[in-house]
């Protein structure tokens, strides 16, 4: 009997701990993050994430992200538009293994992408531009024209 007290005072301390976390997360400027998902995303790909709309948190059991507005640069060799540009974007993540890794380990369940437009090519060389070259990496070496 003891035990069963212990065991429940335990989940209802977690319970309250995922509340309270949920409750304080849902009072976050998330937009606050933008500058740095961009700058981290140029860092990634060496090309630009522009987030126009506000970052907005959906506060549950599987906790989401929204955003309106968002492109992506194409590659430089590509046609001069976006590579991508989506009216709305939404990420949905797991909650139990966020909060018991205490944020470490992200598992994305869900992405829902609205009114996308995104361009897929190749250029002459046959490298798709969806091939991302992160900024600041040495670039492949091209191969030596073959001899005749």
């Amino acid at each position: 009997m003891r035990l069963v007290k212990i065991a429940a005072g335990i989940v209802g301390v977690l319970v309250v701990l995922v509340v309270g976390v949920l409750v304080y997360a849902s009072t976050l400027d998330f937009n606050q993050y933008k500058p740095l998902i961009q700058q981290k995303a140029q860092e990634a790909t060496g090309r630009e994430l522009l987030i126009k709309g506000d970052l907005k948190l959906s506060v549950g059991l599987s906790p989401a992200v929204g955003v309106d507005g968002v492109t992506f640069a194409n590659a430089p060799w590509g046609e001069k538009r976006p590579m991508a540009s989506i009216e709305r974007l939404e990420g949905q993540v797991a909650l139990l293994p966020l909060v018991f890794s205490l944020g470490k380990t992200i598992v994305v369940e869900r992405i829902v992408l609205r009114g996308a437009d995104i361009l897929l090519e190749t250029d002459a060389a046959g490298k798709g531009n969806w091939e991302m070259q992160t900024a600041g990496a040495p670039k492949p070496a091209t191969p030596a024209p073959a001899a005749s």
